[in-house]
């Protein structure tokens, strides 16, 4: 404020309290400086800012002092005040002169005493106003006023006490009559109702309209309604706001091509059915409201029965509006969850009303379901069920790969085992009708069994549940095993594909030996298919069905550079729908890769069986070369130890591997109790053969050393060829040179001149120098080579976590031969053969001897 403005604002002052104190010009300066003391303070009003309630105050005590003109005059005049911009703190200039018209008579008689005594202004609280202390001039101008005596002076103290008394009584007592809101109100009350009841239904009224910047409803600032109304007002008016927003919802969500689905259409319908009920209730509030002949006042429609009339509403509504907010964007199961998470609380009132919600939104959930469960039809536009299914998917993998679970969509009073169940029952139906081509009704399946589905029941739904699937999955299994044979399909792949048929693989393996010696190009498959037929009609396989029989054929690999038709040669079984959801693509290289070994062991088998024959052949024939006789002794040596060997691995493989399976299988085939079940234990029968028959990636070492030690075995077979061929050489050789002196000796002649003996001689010499330690250096390596390769593949076997092999590991050196050649082998010893050699020890047998004797 600039100086001039300082001294005129000054200058009033000093009129102010010289009018009002009615003191002399020597004493006003005081009061100027008191005033500016309480100006300059931060003295607060202990009422609340309220204009109308001033001018309230000012008409009613203008009109019980019979001024009835100027009470009408002073609503004229508070308009005019309003239209003044330049007044700011209306409130405070209002509340001002109302304290300086109560005040006026008994300042004036204060100030016309002596200045030392104490007037009204300076009492605690008066006009509204916290209590300021007197300057210390007036205080010590007030002591020689006290300081008289005398009775008269007692007197008129004692008067003035009392009416000051009774003053700040009285004004306290208007001061709490304010804060308590009896007040009378410029605009009347059924105008605000009526204004409510627009509100309640989401529209502006005339004085109470939306305010978006503090999203709710106000009444209008320049309305004439006290603070302790509007309150009220807005209490009740929350109820219309809620309405609209629930309004805001169902319509942003109920129209179909919103896109939410069917459970937010259904929830839209129950938010609907809940308005209906709440415009039941406005319609009877516009009736009282509303009404030209409202009765009496006792029952008339006032805003405190309004805001007791909305009670209950506004609990429901404020539910309903905040399940509207967090389920806003969602659909089908997610939905429901939500929904139901409401539920999760004590108030019994608050369950029930979301219970009645959350059951009319998962209608349409229901229905589908319940189709699924029991027509195994999944009709679901808007991908809002917790179950997907994959158009697209060929019928070939509708079992594990076309249905599956949408996690998303889940309701959370829906368990997960639950779920998988509901998805194993439709998919059943499906495989059925579809994969089985069983059109029939399921026995037992009846829609008496959805009665207990209800959603008012959700702690039965385990049991029907149960029920339904055990129904579905019985006659699922009853299909495969009746119908489809399933059992005797498996047998036929055990016996051929898995070469479980002794006879059927060693008649295979000798008719096609020679074939298969052959390069891989020079192969034809209608050749080796005509003596797979002859192999069927030599043996048992004969007996078979001929479904089986047709589905055995011959399958050759692609073939690489320098492959022969062993490397090509394999058998395959063709199954089709249903039992290729069990025995699929898969399943069927599994068993293409464990016939190939098993193949291969076989053929091992075989050329040691081959090399027997030989030795027991020839064992005479060549006896007389004494040259041979070492390379033939350690020949037949190391073919028996091959033998061992491979007899071992082979009893292992068909016996403790496949057979042990297999039995496995069928325990476990006995037990399914679904399709998944089956699924599962035809995958684990494959996984401990494969397993087993060291086919795992765990295994790889072990079944590189072994396959090496295969090839050293078809390597042995060559050479031993190569030693009776050198042989059969020489003995014709020699033959011939004794047919020839014995001819020429019959015809008298010499038997042998001496050109005929330098070349026998040299031949002789050539076989036993050059032939014999060539052949004896080959056997050597072969024996070498061949117990390194035994005794590696012996010390890794003791390093494998499976106890079946590091036990095979004891039965291929049973009598500890390899340990006492190989330290190797002596420093991996396993825990069972040390804890065998203990026992054998503490027996007293003999070193080299064995409890138990090897297998044959």
């Amino acid at each position: 404020m600039s100086t001039a403005g300082s001294a005129r604002a000054a200058k009033l002052l000093g009129r102010l309290c010289e009018r009002l104190s009615g003191c002399n010009a020597d004493q006003v300066p005081q009061l100027v400086q008191y005033a500016l003391r309480i100006l300059g303070s931060h003295i607060t009003p202990t009422v609340v800012e309220d204009e109308l309630y001033v001018v309230q105050r000012i008409k009613k005590k203008l009109a019980r002092e019979g001024k009835t003109a100027e009470a009408a005059n002073v609503a004229e005049l508070y308009r005019r005040l309003q239209d003044q911009p330049i007044v700011r703190r209306r409130w405070s200039v209002l509340l001002l002169l109302f304290s300086i018209s109560v005040d006026a008579p008994a300042a004036a008689s204060q100030f016309r005493k002596p200045i030392g005594e104490k007037s009204v202004l300076f009492q605690p609280k008066a006009a509204g106003l916290e209590a300021v202390d007197p300057p210390d001039a007036l205080l010590s101008a007030e002591q020689p006023s006290r300081g008289a005596s005398g009775p008269q002076q007692t007197h008129n103290q004692q008067q003035e006490q009392e009416r000051r008394c009774a003053l700040i009584a009285q004004l306290r007592a208007k001061n709490i009559e304010h804060e308590h809101g009896r007040t009378a109100e410029e605009v009347p009350q059924h105008v605000i109702v009526r204004d409510l009841v627009y509100v309640l239904q989401g529209i502006d009224g005339r004085l109470v309209r939306f305010d978006p910047a503090a999203d709710a409803y106000l009444v209008d600032r320049q309305a004439g309604v006290p603070q302790p109304t509007r309150d009220l007002v807005s209490k009740i008016a929350e109820l219309g706001w809620l309405f609209k927003q629930v309004q805001m919802y169902v319509a942003t969500h109920a129209p179909e091509d919103a896109g939410f689905g069917l459970v937010a259409q259904a929830f839209c319908g129950a938010l609907k059915a809940e308005l209906a009920e709440y415009f039941r209730l406005l319609a009877v509030l516009e009736g009282q409201a509303f009404a030209e002949d409202p009765g009496p006042k006792a029952t008339a429609l006032t805003l405190r029965r309004l805001a007791v009339w909305t009670q209950d509403p506004l609990m429901r509504m404020r539910l309903l509006a905040a399940m509207g907010h967090v389920c806003n964007g969602m659909k089908g199961g997610a939905l429901c969850s939500t929904l139901h998470s409401f539920s999760r609380q004590g108030d019994p009132y608050v369950t029930a009303l979301v219970k009645h919600v959350t059951e009319r939104a998962f209608a349409p959930m229901s229905a589908i379901l319940r189709r699924w469960l029991f027509e195994g039809e999944l009709d679901d536009p808007y991908r809002e069920f917790f179950i997907a299914a994959d158009t697209a998917v060929e019928e070939d993998q509708l079992w594990t790969h076309k249905y599956s679970l949408r996690p998303g969509m889940l309701p959370s009073f829906i368990s997960d085992d639950l779920s998988r169940k509901i998805l194993l029952i439709g998919k059943s139906i499906n495989f059925i009708r579809h994969a089985c081509q069983d059109r029939g009704r399921i026995v037992g399946l009846t829609h008496a069994l959805a009665d207990g589905l209800n959603f008012g029941e959700l702690d039965a739904w385990g049991e029907v549940i149960d029920k339904i699937s055990t129904v579905t999955s019985s006659r699922l299994l009853e299909l495969l095993a009746r119908k489809y044979e399933l059992m005797k399909h498996l047998d036929a792949i055990r016996r051929y594909l898995l070469l479980g048929q002794g006879d059927f693989a060693d008649c295979l393996m000798r008719q096609l030996s020679t074939d298969l010696e052959r390069p891989a190009q020079s192969l034809y498959l209608h050749s080796l298919t005509a003596v797979l037929e002859q192999c069927v009609r030599k043996t048992n396989a004969q007996y078979d069905d001929a479904d089986i029989l047709q589905r055995l054929d011959v399958k050759l690999l692609e073939a690489q550079p320098g492959d022969r038709g062993w490397d090509v040669f394999s058998l395959m079984y063709s199954v089709d729908r249903p039992l290729s959801t069990i025995i699929t693509s898969e399943a069927t290289l599994d068993y293409l890769m464990i016939f190939n070994f098993f193949w291969r062991t076989k053929r091992v088998n075989f050329v040691l069986t081959s090399c027997w024959s030989n030795q027991i052949k020839h064992s005479r024939q060549y006896a007389e070369l004494l040259q041979l006789r070492w390379a033939l002794h350690h020949c037949h040596a190391l073919g028996a130890e091959m033998t061992h060997f491979v007899k071992q691995i082979q009893h292992y493989f068909v016996f403790e591997v496949l057979e042990c399976a297999w039995d496995t299988l069928v325990r476990r085939l006995r037990k399914a109790g679904d399709l998944d079940h089956v699924i599962a234990a035809h995958n684990e029968f494959l996984l401990e053969v494969k397993d087993g028959a060291l086919l795992s990636q765990s295994s790889t070492a072990l079944l590189s050393q072994l396959r090496s030690i295969f090839d050293l075995v078809i390597s042995y077979k060559m050479h031993q060829d190569a030693i009776y061929g050198a042989a059969a050489t020489e003995l014709e050789r020699r033959s011939h040179y004794e047919h020839r002196a014995r001819g020429r000796s019959e015809q008298g002649g010499w038997g042998v001149d001496d050109e005929t003996a330098v070349q026998h001689t040299l031949g002789e010499a050539r076989f036993e120098q050059e032939i014999v330690p060539d052949l004896e250096a080959r056997l050597r390596t072969d024996s070498r080579t061949y117990r390194d390769m035994v005794a590696n593949f012996l010390v890794m076997l003791t390093q494998q976590e499976n106890q079946d092999l590091r036990f095979l590991s004891t039965r291929l050196d049973f009598n500890e031969h390899y340990r006492r050649l190989m330290p190797s082998v002596a420093q991996a010893v396993s825990p069972y053969q040390a804890k065998t050699t203990s026992r054998v020890s503490s027996a007293g047998l003999p070193r080299g001897q064995f409890l138990f004797p090897p297998n044959p």
